[in-house]
């Protein structure tokens, strides 16, 4: 072997396993067999797969802009229905915010109230 692939070994004739022999043999005659086909049938088979998933690849991205044009309308909805609301949500933010400061206050009051019993029944007590 000295410039190139050892051919020896796809040489049916070289081996003495007649089993590898024959093993090569028909491997050979099964590839000689495909690329002959390849050759006569392989161009428009693939012409033909190739024009099949072009037309597969047009539909698919027919499918992704009508469903980015329903993603759009649904936000732009979204967006609108949000847009609408937004001072109806101040305000019912700024009533919550009223709401709870005024629980606090509250809050605060009854317990100066309970320190201010607490502190009369210990001064009644003494």
């Amino acid at each position: 072997m000295e410039g190139g692939i050892d051919l020896e070994r796809y040489d049916p004739t070289a081996s003495s396993d007649l089993v590898a022999a024959y093993s090569s043999a028909v491997h050979l005659s099964t590839r000689l067999t495909n690329l002959s086909l390849l050759a006569e049938f392989g161009k428009n088979a693939w012409l033909l797969h190739n024009s099949q998933l072009e037309e597969l690849l047009k539909k698919e991205e027919e499918k992704l802009m009508a469903l980015r044009t329903e993603v759009e309308v649904c936000n732009k909805e979204r967006k609108g229905a949000q847009v609408d609301v937004q001072g109806e949500m101040k305000r019912l933010e700024e009533r919550w915010k009223k709401a709870v400061c005024r629980v606090l206050e509250v809050e605060l009051v009854t317990e100066g109230l309970r320190r201010e019993i607490l502190e009369k029944q210990q001064a009644g007590a003494r």
